[in-house]
């Protein structure tokens, strides 16, 4: 899975990553510097991180597409003001057309491509907002939670 984001769609990112971590976690996942290591850092998701996007991360991404290497690509864009840095939309979207790769390119779309049914792809768009509001709690948690793991680990191997 590939994932790519704006700057302004970075901590949507983050939360989409922790709400379906369970997922990602069985998925090889592929994404531009900054944005992976964003992610690593809230979702403890194992990530193959390229350059940043706008020093080559989104053409590393690229080949992967054009060799059959990427099964999806989440690319989280800003439509509006997208800044000069940021990688260029437009030949991901042809490369995964070309290639006949989902690409999803917002929230709902991204969480459609995880329903398996039509009822569950009705729940994923109504729980958008949720994972929008949540993500930042649940991060915490997560934080929380793998901190709490990496003390007791120490304890255990010091006995």
């Amino acid at each position: 899975i590939g994932l790519i984001a704006h700057d302004a769609k970075k901590k949507l990112m983050q939360n989409f990553c922790i709400a379906y971590r369970g997922i990602l976690a069985k998925n090889q996942l592929f994404a531009t510097g900054t944005t992976g290591r964003l992610i690593e850092e809230v979702a403890n998701l194992q990530i193959h991180k390229y350059l940043a996007g706008h020093l080559g991360g989104s053409q590393q991404l690229g080949a992967q597409i054009e060799h059959n290497e990427i099964d999806l690509v989440i690319f989280l864009r800003d439509p509006l003001k997208p800044k000069s840095h940021e990688p260029d939309v437009n030949s991901i979207v042809r490369l995964c057309d070309e290639h006949n790769i989902p690409l999803a390119t917002n929230l709902a779309t991204t969480t459609a491509q995880f329903a398996s049914t039509p009822e569950s792809a009705i729940i994923c768009a109504v729980s958008c907002t949720w994972h929008s509001i949540s993500g930042t709690l649940l991060a915490g948690l997560f934080a929380q939670y793998d901190k709490m793991k990496a003390t007791h680990k120490k304890t255990a191997t010091a006995k």
